[in-house]
């Protein structure tokens, strides 16, 4: 993705359904589920003391609602 481009992620609530649990790869197998690591990257871009972690990565923004949500990649 190019800086300051966004990605947008749709249709999270299938990520806890078996059927879609069945397909993996070799980075993402079957206990990999994408809603669960948004919230792991947004848990450190709040906590003061994880935030160094975060700042480190080119993740710019992180913003969601239901069932979907947009990841802004810094400039």
């Amino acid at each position: 993705m190019k800086p300051g481009g966004l990605y947008f992620i749709e249709d999270l609530q299938v990520g806890k359904w078996p059927n879609y649990r069945a397909f993996t790869t070799d980075t993402c197998n079957e206990d990999f589920i994408v809603m669960e690591k948004l919230k792991e990257y947004m848990d450190i871009m709040i906590h003061s003391d994880e935030k160094k972690e975060f700042a480190e990565s080119d993740i710019e923004f992180i913003f969601c609602q239901h069932e979907a949500c947009v990841m802004g990649k810094k400039q």
